[in-house]
């Protein structure tokens, strides 16, 4: 039987554990980048998407929260995130 990579990557990549990482390494770079404009440019512009992926990611960390409380916890956070960095670019 021969060895398919192809199966093994698609599987990868479709594993909750897999994109649950892949999302807290993408937020993490962001804030570790720290950059104001590019926090406001995605809540602008991408707020939905990132909502939504915001709400996916709880879900799979803490499958035991409903989705209202999801919803609350990543609304909240994001506006606070956006406002955070539209004030630090208003200072500099």
């Amino acid at each position: 039987m021969p060895f398919d990579k192809g199966a093994v990557v698609i599987d990868l990549l479709s594993a909750r554990w897999f994109r649950a990482i892949a999302v807290a390494v993408l937020l993490c770079l962001l804030l570790w980048v720290s950059s104001n404009r590019i926090v406001v440019f995605i809540g602008n512009h991408y707020f939905e998407p990132t909502y939504e992926l915001c709400i996916a990611a709880i879900g799979v960390l803490a499958d035991d929260v409903t989705q209202l409380e999801r919803q609350i916890v990543c609304n909240i956070t994001m506006i606070q995130m956006v406002a955070d960095a539209e004030r630090e670019i208003a200072a500099q």
